[in-house]
């Protein structure tokens, strides 16, 4: 999954160049993309990725994710089966042939020298609202929506006091912030419907959205809590149940966002066709969007039999909780301190013994972006592994 990770089902861009990559071992195959936001480069190693060489300067270059770990750059009128089976035919090919014409351009070569990853900057903005019991998903949806897709997104880390001046200022700079942004993406849930914020701040996209045609409005749908019908129109509504959870949810959103069919919609339309396309991969009781969050009360650890052991107290609206954990199934970020916000979720970014997993539920701070989900992972784990270590020894 080295190169999988993090090209998207539907992505597109016009070839400016294409052909082989001078002095690359191993023999590696390069399209120079205008128009995708993702990415001005795209390689064929010979693992995971591949790319039709029927592929010619001047043509959109679609990116289709095949299955869970493999895709293909095919052109336009080949996204779809018999076509696409027969682009991966050909790719595979191309592969074992000897030849290395054609070669790329000379300036290709040299942004691929620089290693340059900088990609093309979207022109849209967002406003992202969410519940605050969400704050950890929409953290990490809203740094794919800036780091992957290159969209400027506002996002109200703090969440909003309750001191009735801070509430009218809040208001205000929400309210500006919905109109003047292009898009509204809503992460729908049960602590969504029942927060009086996301209740406003739908009020204020629905308003732009009936003066603005070209207004955005994206529901991802993270739990069972039904999206009600007079919310949006339901092609605008995605379901995120039971796809990919490392990357699934990206594909999509990204599709909404730039308005491209996403993986999903393209699944169907090839079993309409009578193809039947694998099914992502979903870990056996995986749930990549249970979320929660407080104020930390108390956190406790310590070694006992060989393992890690934790409990957190926190406390929200409805009262004072405890959670716990031990191993390595569940992660606690160790430097929680009294009076620190704290949240919940599964973070779907978790490295660990050099490859993703399909994620790994933590407790960490929430409101310091320098405090990154998958390094507390990291520190937990290791702290977890050398407890298993000393008593072995």
């Amino acid at each position: 999954m080295a190169g999988i990770i993090n090209y998207y089902h539907g992505e597109s861009g016009t070839v400016v160049d294409r052909g082989y990559a001078p002095d690359e071992e191993p023999r590696t195959y390069v399209l120079c993309l205008q128009g995708d936001p993702h990415r001005e480069l795209a390689y064929d190693y010979g693992s995971d990725i591949a790319i039709d060489p029927l592929l010619q300067v001047g043509e959109m270059a679609v990116f289709v994710r095949t299955d869970t770990y493999g895709g293909i750059w095919v052109r336009e009128q080949d996204q779809l089966y018999p076509e696409l089976e027969q682009a991966v035919g050909r790719a595979i090919g191309e592969r074992y042939r000897d030849h290395t014409e054609p070669r790329v351009t000379d300036e290709t070569a040299r942004k691929m020298g620089t290693g340059r990853v900088q990609r093309p900057a979207t022109e849209a903005s967002f406003f992202l609202s969410f519940g605050s019991e969400n704050v950890l998903v929409a953290r990490q949806i809203f740094e794919d929506l800036r780091d992957d897709a290159k969209v400027d997104v506002w996002f109200d880390l703090n969440q909003q006091g309750e001191a009735p001046e801070h509430r009218r200022q809040a208001e205000r700079w929400l309210r500006e912030a919905v109109y003047a942004s292009r898009g509204f993406i809503l992460l729908w849930t049960k602590a969504a419907k029942e927060s009086t914020w996301v209740r406003r701040e739908i009020e204020w996209a629905t308003e732009k959205a009936a003066h603005d045609r070209d207004f955005h409005f994206v529901v991802l749908k993270l739990d069972e809590e039904l999206v009600p019908a007079d919310l949006i129109d339901p092609q605008y509504v995605v379901d995120c149940h039971d796809i990919d959870p490392i990357n699934g949810v990206n594909e999509e959103l990204f599709a909404a966002v730039t308005r491209r069919q996403g993986r999903v919609a393209w699944a169907e339309e090839n079993r309409r066709r009578g193809f039947e396309i694998e099914q992502d991969y979903t870990a056996s009781g995986y749930e990549p969007f249970g979320s929660d969050s407080g104020v930390a009360i108390a956190l406790q650890h310590w070694e006992e039999g060989g393992e890690l052991r934790w409990w957190l107290d926190y406390e929200k609206d409805d009262g004072l909780h405890r959670v716990h954990g031990r191993g390595d199934e569940w992660a606690v970020d160790l430097g929680i301190r009294v009076e620190d916000y704290v949240a919940f979720f599964v973070c779907r970014r978790s490295l660990w013994g050099g490859r993703y997993m399909p994620g790994t539920p933590v407790w960490m701070r929430s409101q310091d972006l320098g405090i990154r989900p998958e390094d507390v992972v990291a520190a937990y784990k290791q702290k977890a592994k050398a407890a298993t270590n000393d008593d072995a020894g």
